[in-house]
């Protein structure tokens, strides 16, 4: 295990994830585009909807990662979450269990009944390219009902 605190932050948005946002961004440009310069600009609505469905594409691709410059700093004693004014923080012993929502897109630290759970973005790397989802097993061990029942 690492004694060095290791600083983590949002990995940068993959194209391939993304694609479906890009399309409408070229899209949503056309038509500003032909608004300004065609004869017949294009109705209301179709710009409204693209810019509504543009907004709810920048709006999904960066929650997790704005406001709040989040920081995940990860050490031998326990990890700490900070995005804003909003600092939380656990010890490893405190960690009952990590889940992980590929839906949202949110990674879930539960804590043991007296504390409170972090919810943090889950593809951070830190300076050196490391990702965070490869190293949790180096600081938390899941708990194995089967050893606890022995």
């Amino acid at each position: 295990m690492s004694k060095e605190t290791i600083y983590f932050r949002p990995a940068r948005p993959r194209l391939k994830d993304n694609w479906a946002f890009f399309v409408i961004s070229v899209i949503l440009l056309g038509l500003f585009l032909s608004t300004i310069f065609a004869p017949k600009p294009p109705s209301t609505f179709i710009l409204v909807s693209t810019f509504v469905l543009w907004s709810g594409g920048l709006y999904l691709i960066c929650r997790n990662r704005f406001p709040g410059d989040p920081t995940l700093a990860v050490s031998q004693n326990g990890l700490l979450y900070r995005r804003g004014r909003r600092v939380e923080q656990l010890s490893w012993d405190e960690v009952d269990e990590i889940l992980s929502d590929d839906t949202l897109n949110i990674m879930t630290f539960v804590a043991k009944p007296s504390g409170s759970s972090i919810k943090m973005y889950p593809n951070m790397v830190s300076e050196d390219g490391r990702e965070w989802s490869m190293l949790i097993e180096d600081y938390w061990q899941p708990r194995d009902d089967l050893t606890l029942a022995e």
